[in-house]
């Protein structure tokens, strides 16, 4: 035990040390990273400013990366360009970077842990023209993610989230995966959504939905699908509001109640809904 004592008496002196200079100067470099009293302690403004931006003809890119930890992310519609802005109020950064034909912006790296009360409050706003036609790739933890633009660009658009809710207006193709996260979406031609506890919800449907939860309610609006497809749930129910398409419902339930009004038992395009114990209700 007294071998410990040395080794015990430098790593305090170390640290009284490193106090010292953080109390006078308000900042360290350990390893190469600037670290401050500010950043530590997490003590930040409400405020959000403009930490990094980038502005980029659509055309060079074929593919936008985003993964964002608690980053809200909100969708907007530019003329003819590519433009990120990523607002912050905290010193601690990424990034976003260009490569030959793709935007990358990864914050997994930069989360902030802090002691006391934490205020981390970041928005990454990404402005894109209607006609882009490459990949858009987001994924975050606990951001919400928010659409006032039309996606109807590109066959491959994928949002991935744990707790964070995605809302999105028009959809042309996409995929949406979120752990407790709820979905809304305004209208939607191919749709495969996927959730554990969020709630799914969708206005109007056009062409074709693949739709799994485990304890989420789905509802829909107006039914319109032209292709087969599928609504999945264990204990979430099931709600349609307006078969227009005047499908075939196929309906399969352990213990959940139906209640089917509209179904065409000769249609060509069916519509299967299974659940466990949720409740089946077409209109």
């Amino acid at each position: 035990m007294e071998n410990d004592r040395p080794g015990k008496k430098l790593a305090k002196l170390f640290l009284i040390v490193v106090l010292l200079i953080l109390l006078f100067t308000g900042k360290i470099k350990i390893s190469g990273k600037e670290i401050s009293i500010k950043s530590l302690l997490n003590i930040n403004s409400s405020t959000q400013e403009l930490v990094d931006s980038m502005v980029i003809q659509e055309n060079s890119i074929k593919t936008i990366n985003l993964l964002t930890y608690s980053t809200d992310l909100e969708i907007k519609e530019s003329k003819d360009d590519i433009r990120l802005e990523y607002y912050s109020n905290t010193e601690n950064n990424p990034k976003i970077i260009k490569e030959e034909n793709s935007i990358h912006l990864d914050e997994r790296n930069y989360d902030n842990a802090c002691f006391g009360i934490c205020n981390i409050n970041r928005t990454l706003v990404l402005y894109i023209p209607s006609n882009y036609d490459g990949k858009l790739n987001i994924t975050t933890t606990s951001g919400d993610v928010k659409s006032t633009t039309n996606i109807n660009f590109g066959d491959e658009v994928d949002i991935v989230t744990g707790s964070g809710d995605v809302s999105l207006l028009d959809v042309n193709s996409i995929y949406v995966k979120t752990t407790s996260g709820d979905i809304k979406i305004k209208e939607g031609n191919i749709t495969l959504l996927s959730t554990t506890s969020g709630d799914i919800r969708i206005k109007k449907v056009n062409n074709r939905i693949a739709i799994k939860t485990v304890s989420g309610d789905v509802t829909l609006g107006e039914l319109n699908i032209k292709e087969n497809s599928s609504i999945t749930t264990t204990s979430g129910d099931v709600k349609v509001k307006n078969n227009i398409s005047n499908c075939y419902v196929s309906e399969s339930t352990t213990s959940g109640d139906v209640r089917i009004k509209k179904s065409n038992r000769k249609s060509n395009i069916e519509l299967k809904i299974k659940t466990t114990s949720g409740d089946i209700i077409v209109n």
